[in-house]
């Protein structure tokens, strides 16, 4: 209701201010006189809040009704609503129009990539489009599984395996591993984001109704805040020193040996312009397109590296047989 009501106001504005001009000039040709210096500011005032009015109303109506993406960390108006509309989950709450069986089905080899957003495919509106769908589409005689939820790191990703590993049979694991995962040992990243969504939550009334209102001051606080603005940053100062090392401990517990077999997709992106493969300006995940050149790379790795004969010994642990990480998404991207 209240977001009718700017968008009614939003539209009666250019009218009304449009109208009250015509009657000043009506009111100045009737009487014939000169206008004062009052009436000629007054006339400047109104005609710059008429283009006001029409700017306003013109951004209401493509950010309600035309604009349909998302942006990098989901907490505008036009993101939620893009979510509603395309991000569908299944019984276990990942985004999949398929429900998991908990054992694997005999004879099947059962592939559960582990990741993020990134792997979730945010801000891609087709889910047939991520990697995960086009490798199941490819291999009937898998099973593959997309265990991901937005915002996790790797702490979440270890926590996760280890709620999983007493109902679900895993084989193969890929941890589909970007930059960004280190970031839940930035203490400088939580306190941003508990700011930003708690900005979001004691937003003005004009910002939590109008699209348009919250979208731009968005992008105002995205360009004023340091850590927002100089993210990237933030995340490549964490893979030096301590944090660092405590990265690596953590990442050796999402598999048994160290040595195992990896995919780095810099060479397939390497040299490619950002704008082709990220969903979009204000939005640095990996698009359709990214998801078909990794899904190109990840099949042909899986077949190098798993074994395609007898099914392996079933197992409930988080390391399964033959744990995969795979950095899975665009280098200079960002969650």
């Amino acid at each position: 209701m209240a977001e009718n009501l700017v968008l009614l106001v939003f539209l009666l504005l250019p009218p009304a201010l449009a109208g009250t001009l015509a009657l000043g000039a009506r009111r100045l040709r009737t009487t014939g006189r000169k206008s004062s210096a009052a009436e000629v500011a007054g006339t400047n005032l109104v005609a710059v809040l008429l283009i006001a009015s029409l700017f306003l109303a013109a951004g209401e109506i493509y950010f309600r009704f035309v604009f349909d993406t998302t942006d990098s960390i989901d907490y505008t108006k036009v993101s939620r609503r893009w979510f509603s509309r395309y991000f569908s989950k299944n019984s276990m709450s990942f985004r999949d129009d398929v429900d998991y069986r908990p054992r694997i089905v005999p004879g099947k080899r059962r592939v559960s990539f582990v990741g993020d957003s990134f792997a979730a495919g945010h801000g891609v509106k087709d889910p047939a489009d991520l990697f995960a769908y086009r490798l199941r589409g490819g291999h009937p005689e898998w099973e593959v599984h997309l265990l991901a939820i937005l915002g996790f790191d790797t702490g979440g990703e270890l926590d996760m395996l280890r709620q999983l590993r007493s109902r679900y049979e895993f084989d193969q694991v890929v941890l589909v591993y970007c930059l960004n995962d280190v970031s839940d040992m930035l203490p400088e990243w939580k306190d941003v984001q508990a700011g930003i969504k708690a900005d979001a939550q004691n937003a003005g009334w004009l910002r939590r109704n109008s699209y348009f209102v919250d979208i731009v001051s968005h992008r105002i606080e995205a360009a004023r805040n340091p850590y927002m603005s100089r993210y990237f940053f933030f995340v490549r100062d964490a893979y030096e020193g301590e944090l660092w090392e405590r990265q690596k401990e953590r990442l050796a517990a999402l598999w048994s040996e160290q040595e195992v077999p990896h995919l780095d997709l810099l060479s397939v992106y390497d040299g490619m312009p950002s704008k082709k493969l990220v969903v979009g300006k204000y939005d640095a995940h990996p698009n359709a397109y990214a998801h078909g050149l990794a899904a190109e790379k990840i099949e042909a790795f899986l077949r190098a590296n798993m074994s395609f004969g007898r099914p392996a010994a079933r197992r409930s642990g988080a390391g399964g047989a033959g744990t995969i990480p795979t950095e899975a998404a665009p280098a200079d991207s960002g969650a």
